[in-house]
């Protein structure tokens, strides 16, 4: 993404043509210097639509891409290690945890950085009624202007309540809950922002699967589907080292082949997510799917791999702190060069789309710590909340079937009362 030939306003021509590029281009931006340069371009273009009197709603449009790229700005600083040396050169082209770089290499003051991070800790529904508000009053009084400065009222307001001390296992006390069981649509969850650790999912394939309320009709209405739940799931996710595994099937055939691992790395990266790694999982079995096609005939064969996979995506950094806990043969046999696994699926006749208490058990392994927020927004049968209760985790689990949600919580009830 070449971001400093993106020409945000043009003085001859037309000044905030492309602001609403800008805003999807800030949406996936991956480091520093390119988040700066749109920072950059925005105020000239909100000094632009000031000096030629474009009207106060034209100023603020820039404004707005400006107080944006400056909370980007703050996520992108708090994911920065809080280590000295490396190379500056290195630190501008390369992820932060790889070399950590100093501020000043960057081209950033410690009061810039500062008030970024502030700007960025205020959860986003605030944020975003904030910056709603006064746009709705400019557009009243023709006055109020979007600024920093205002930002940063809402955010020490807001550090007024919630101190920077308080991290994610306070809040959690403050509602009162350690695992928690809701009855819930996966597109709109009831957790709060940048509170989930890891996710390990398997959505509904809108394959005709008999649940309740249905399933999704269509390949079309899946994707439109799974973009709603994956952007949830991104809000949730811890700011700074959310992790996703997302098992889907590596295609389709039903109304038409679809490359649906493909097209759901696609939708995850357009909602925010940084893909990771693509795991494979064999079942050991060929499933229904037996359809050899045209008979001895290369006419029109069909070719099917037996498998499924789970995508891995990160929200933040990838790298994270915290005690080596990983038991060493889980480490010896599912890391580096494992990312084939094979291990049996299952069936339940009171559960229409199970998956083997096995693939969260890796998941969680491998990707989170003991006591860590692990969540499932699609609950099931409950494995995913049972299996994380049992490996010393916090379950969250969540499903529009509340005779999912009671099945969930009763096998977590059992595996904290089994005996250590």
């Amino acid at each position: 993404m070449n971001v400093p030939a993106l020409a945000i306003y043009t003085p001859g021509g037309e000044p905030l043509a492309r602001l609403e590029l800008a805003r999807r281009l800030l949406a996936e931006t991956r480091s520093v210097d390119e988040v700066r340069s749109i920072h950059d371009l925005a105020e000239a273009a909100r000094l632009y639509a000031r000096q030629a009197r474009l009207g106060l709603d034209a100023q603020n449009d820039a404004a707005e891409i400006k107080l944006r790229a400056e909370r980007r700005l703050g996520e992108l600083l708090g994911t920065l290690p809080k280590q000295d040396g490396g190379d500056a050169a290195r630190a501008r082209s390369q992820p932060a945890t790889e070399v950590p770089p100093r501020l000043h290499a960057l081209g950033i003051s410690k009061s810039q950085s500062s008030r970024c991070q502030a700007i960025a800790a205020v959860p986003e529904p605030v944020f975003e009624q904030y910056v709603e508000d006064v746009r709705e009053q400019g557009r009243h009084d023709g006055k109020t202007e979007l600024t920093t400065a205002g930002a940063l009222v809402v955010a020490r307001q807001y550090r007024s309540r919630h101190t920077p001390t308080e991290a994610v296992r306070p809040l959690q006390e403050q509602l009162g809950t350690r695992d928690r069981f809701d009855v819930a649509d996966a597109a709109a969850l009831p957790w709060p922002d940048s509170t989930v650790d890891l996710v390990v999912t398997s959505p509904p394939y809108g394959v005709g699967v008999d649940y309740m309320g249905g399933d999704v009709p269509d390949y079309a209405a899946w994707l439109a589907a799974l973009k709603s739940w994956l952007a949830e799931l991104y809000r949730v996710a811890q700011r700074t080292s959310g992790r996703l595994c997302l098992n889907v099937p590596l295609d389709r055939d039903r109304g038409g082949w679809q490359p649906v691992s493909a097209d759901a790395i696609q939708v995850a990266r357009a909602v925010g997510w940084q893909f990771r790694t693509w795991l494979l999982w064999d079942k050991l079995q060929a499933g229904a799917g037996t359809d050899r096609g045209s008979i001895d005939s290369a006419a029109a064969p069909n070719v099917t791999a037996p498998v499924e996979s789970v995508l891995v995506f990160y929200r933040g950094a990838w790298q994270r702190s915290g005690p080596r806990a990983m038991p060493h043969q889980a480490w010896l046999d599912v890391c580096g060069p494992r990312g084939l696994w094979r291990f049996p699926g299952i069936t339940d006749p009171d559960s229409p789309a199970p998956f083997p208490e096995e693939l969260p058990e890796r998941c969680i392994t491998v990707f989170s710590f003991p006591d860590d927020v692990v969540a499932d927004p699609f609950a099931g049968r409950g494995t995913t909340a049972a299996v994380a209760a049992r490996l010393g985790r916090i379950a969250w689990t969540s499903d529009r079937d509340p005779t999912c949600v009671a099945a969930a919580r009763a096998w977590v009830a059992r595996e904290h009362s089994r005996p250590i």
